[in-house]
């Protein structure tokens, strides 16, 4: 049985002031799917992902999400998004705790004044069990690690139960140890869960491990498909414009590159 397409973009454009960011997109994302977007600074992923949360109104084009168009999307409860850097900086000072915090993301299209049911609580309990958050439950954010902070924020954006998560470069400031347990994580809410994930990243070897597509943006979509397809030299050098020399490569397994 095919799988459901959840997220359609059909020629997207997005101009800033005159100037092209987005350029004639044409994509598709399956249930399921764990997407990897990739593309150097300024290329237009952020962009495209604010367009896809209602953040940003497209120039021209197309988009649907679960087969509504966007312009009539309201279902923002349904998409767990965890922005830029928010992991490793954000609310670092906040004088709140991770429960707080957690629960904010439950709250935060039912009202300030929602009171939490017993079947709420639950929902909060597990979210924070399946991030291994809960220990942390009582502390202030500002007290924990960078890692540590990142599965607080993963938890918040779904303590709504999503049916897509959205990252925009998550492990930025945090160290590598954390980084490995992080996308084994994300690994097990894909695949235990059945959560469709889009993760921004300039980490090419974690895409190339652990995404089931690769979309490679700079304007123009250079590559869109398998990690095979796209973590390619010809491929890198369209995108980045650069000489990309990859040092030792398999497949589905390239575990380190060189620019």
């Amino acid at each position: 049985m095919p799988k459901q397409k959840i997220i359609k973009v059909n020629k997207l454009n997005f101009s800033y002031f005159g100037e092209k960011v987005l350029n004639n997109l044409s994509f598709s994302v399956d249930e399921g799917e764990y997407l990897g977007i990739i593309g150097p600074n300024g290329g237009g992923k952020t962009t495209l992902i604010k367009i896809l949360l209602g953040l940003l109104k497209p120039s021209s084009g197309e988009i649907s999400i679960f087969d509504q168009p966007l312009q009539t999307f309201h279902e923002y409860h349904e998409i767990g998004y965890v922005p830029q850097r928010i992991a490793a900086h954000g609310e670092s000072n906040f004088p709140a705790t991770v429960n707080e915090i957690v629960t904010s993301g439950f709250t935060a299209d039912k009202g300030l004044f929602y009171r939490l049911t017993k079947d709420d609580e639950r929902v909060l309990d597990n979210v924070m069990n399946v991030t291994d958050v809960s220990e942390y439950k009582h502390r202030l954010i500002g007290d924990l690690s960078g890692g540590e902070r990142q599965r607080v924020f993963i938890a918040r954006a779904l303590a709504s139960e999503p049916k897509i998560l959205i990252l925009d470069e998550p492990t930025v400031g945090v160290d590598v140890s954390a980084q490995k347990q992080f996308y084994a994580f994300l690994k097990k809410l894909n695949k235990a869960q059945g959560i469709t994930i889009l993760f921004i990243t300039h980490d090419l070897d974690m895409i190339a491990k652990e995404a089931t597509k690769v979309l490679c943006l700079n304007h123009n979509l250079v590559c869109y498909g398998l990690p095979s397809e796209a973590i390619d030299e010809k491929v890198m050098h369209d995108l980045y414009q650069a000489d990309m020399k990859f040092v030792h490569a398999h497949e589905h397994d390239h575990s380190s590159h060189e620019e």
